[in-house]
């Protein structure tokens, strides 16, 4: 199963379908380029590449820097703080089964005041009642909305990458996207 990622520092708005190569610019771009972006894997051209969009969903970018990739792996391990500095969501691995050892990614949120943390995503239920299958759940890259009430992030919980919406206040989860991959 192909893994596709989204990091964003913003909610992702439709791409303009023009795309800009970056091979024209051998230069490596500063890390204060990146600001504001969103930048996201994608095999739209049929190999996997880095791509990078302004936040309006202008400027399409593929990124063939060779910082390009550093920037984005140190992204997606960075923990993700509210923008008052309250909250730091991170991502911890629970133990779902235990033979064979098969683990889950769940995002948690962290109180910086009290260092309290809660569980933001749970994943389904550990088996499919229909082949006993274990079904994991990986829930990963959360980023927070500006006004910090909603937490967008990208679950495996049906098999595939879909992004969700987490809203603190109503404490619920909406599934933006339905996709085949």
């Amino acid at each position: 199963m192909k893994r596709r990622s989204l990091l964003a520092l913003g909610l992702a708005l439709p791409f303009a379908p023009a795309i800009r190569s970056a091979a024209a610019q051998s230069s490596q771009r500063p890390l204060e380029w990146y600001r504001g972006k969103i930048l996201f894997k994608s095999d739209r051209t049929g190999q996997e590449a880095l791509y990078a969009v302004n936040s309006d969903g202008s400027g399409l970018t593929r990124l063939d820097d060779v910082n390009a990739g550093y920037h984005y792996a140190e992204a997606l391990t960075r923990d993700a703080i509210s923008s008052d500095g309250s909250y730091k969501l991170f991502v911890r691995d629970i133990l779902r089964v235990s033979r064979p050892p098969i683990w889950d990614a769940e995002i948690w949120q962290e109180d910086s005041a009290t260092g309290q943390t809660s569980l933001i995503t749970a994943g389904p239920p550990a088996l499919n009642t229909g082949d006993s299958a274990y079904r994991p759940s990986f829930n990963y890259e959360p980023v927070w909305a500006p006004d910090n009430r909603y937490i967008a992030y990208v679950s495996q919980v049906d098999g595939n990458d879909e992004i969700y919406l987490y809203d603190r206040v109503r404490l619920s989860n909406t599934r933006l996207t339905n996709n085949a991959w």
